[in-house]
């Protein structure tokens, strides 16, 4: 049973996510070219596993705008760190909201549950409605199933000449949720990849594009859910 959680509506400035989708180099490679970059990037703070459950519409809306490039478009997802099975302590539920180029993210506190076979569709439901949610989201999130989990790792880098902060995630893995029993069974690795993405507020664009130009790999458009529904469905 989920515990009741204060509210904690966090809603961060509009800024700029550039990734870069890497193959076939191995995410030592990967910090090694990252470390020589320029803008002198150094780690802030510990690696970590994150998880998350991803939700959409019936209809996979929220998946179908994400791949058309929609102006106006949104995820939603409840995120916690640690392993994926077991206590997930301290969630969040978070909306990431994109305008065109930009984004910005919505973060409210979860109480904690449990992640094993026995949780369904309807123990998530619970732990939204238990949660101090603004009751227009509520209405908003009834609408929704969750339809993946998915984990990676992470590591955090914040640059020493600008105000530029850098991810590498790697060891990604995703597997359906089911509705009733989540045997984990279809769990995938993709040890082969690794994503690096820089983030900076919109104020900063002009500052740091030469960075974004500096970087030794290709800038794509890609996104962890829609390759895992891609991979888990299509």
């Amino acid at each position: 049973m989920a515990r009741q959680a204060s509210q904690t509506n966090q809603k961060n400035n509009p800024r700029y996510e550039r990734k870069f989708y890497i193959e076939h180099i191995d995410k030592y490679q990967v910090d090694h070219l990252i470390r020589l970059h320029p803008a002198m990037f150094v780690e802030i703070y510990h690696s970590r596993q994150i998880n998350n459950i991803y939700f959409d519409t019936c209809d996979n809306r929220f998946y179908h705008e994400n791949i058309n490039g929609d102006f106006d478009r949104v995820k939603v997802r409840i995120r916690w760190y640690g392993q994926l099975q077991g206590a997930a302590s301290q969630p969040t539920l978070e909306l990431k909201i994109k305008k065109g180029p930009l984004g910005y993210k919505e973060s409210y506190r979860l109480g904690s549950f449990q992640v094993d076979n026995n949780l369904s569709a309807s123990d998530i439901r619970q732990v939204l409605q238990r949660a101090d949610l603004p009751e227009n989201l509520k209405h908003k999130l009834a609408s929704l199933e969750p339809v993946i989990f998915n984990s990676y790792s992470r590591k955090y880098y914040l640059s020493s000449t600008v105000d530029l902060r850098l991810t590498i995630d790697w060891a990604m893995a995703c597997c359906r949720f089911d509705r009733q029993y989540n045997t984990f069974a279809l769990h995938r690795q993709y040890q082969d990849s690794t994503i690096v993405e820089l983030k900076y507020d919109a104020d900063k664009d002009r500052q740091v594009r030469q960075h974004c130009q500096d970087m030794p790999f290709t800038m794509t458009k890609s996104s962890k859910y829609v390759n895992a529904i891609e991979k888990l469905f299509y």
